[in-house]
């Protein structure tokens, strides 16, 4: 559905749904249902085809989500960004790929003789998964499939194929890792804790704990 800010609900004045503009979530046939957990701030001209979204989650303007099973808490994603590019689902003797798309656009019924040799070999498509406490920059593209662990940051205008470890700093394309956010102990710490798990309230509680 297409949502504006008259849509949103508050409480206590304060906005569940932050919309800038407008933005479409979900869509009647790929995406019929997107769990969306409040607080979150979504950016103008936006596109959000994920089945759960966790609390906390910002995306900016003009960014496209689709091909998403999960995006968890505390997580950033920038302006013009494409979660869910589709990678090369054919073989290379075709490169248009509607030939393949009978169960999509049913009047496309086209009958190919291919032999053996050549017959077509066509991928499932898999959905992307973005962990907690992420940080995506702008122009960033994620292609179908990748898995992005907890505590990443993606540089801008870098290209994600395939899994990123947890706390990875990477850039590029193809991404690579060039650092960590932290040591292997914090890290360690990090992913035993899951303070994304907590409520604000107990926040503090385990900032103290855990020092």
């Amino acid at each position: 559905m297409q949502i504006t800010r008259k849509h949103i609900f508050r409480i206590n004045d304060m906005n569940l749904i932050t919309v800038l503009n407008e933005c479409i979530i979900g869509h009647k046939r790929r995406m019929k249902k997107v769990c969306l957990e409040v607080p979150a701030f979504l950016g103008d001209g936006c596109v959000i085809e994920a089945r759960n979204v966790g609390a906390y989650f910002s995306v900016g303007n003009n960014s496209i989500i689709k091909r998403t099973a999960k995006i968890g808490r505390y997580t950033t994603i920038g302006a013009f960004c494409n979660i869910g590019a589709t990678s090369v689902e054919h073989n290379i003797y075709f490169s248009n790929s509607v030939v393949f798309q009978k169960g999509e656009l049913p009047w496309c019924a086209l009958k190919i003789k291919m032999d053996e040799n050549n017959k077509i070999e066509t991928k499932l498509r898999e959905d992307i998964e973005i962990g907690n406490d992420v940080w995506i920059g702008d122009n960033v593209i994620v292609l179908e499939g990748s898995l992005i662990g907890d505590g990443c940051i993606i540089l801008p205008g870098t290209v994600v194929k395939g899994n990123v470890e947890p706390y990875s700093i990477v850039e590029g394309n193809p991404a690579k890792v060039i650092g960590k956010r932290f040591d292997e102990e914090i890290i360690r710490k990090m992913q035993e804790i899951k303070w994304w798990e907590y409520s604000e309230k107990n926040l503090n509680f385990i900032q103290k704990k855990y020092r």
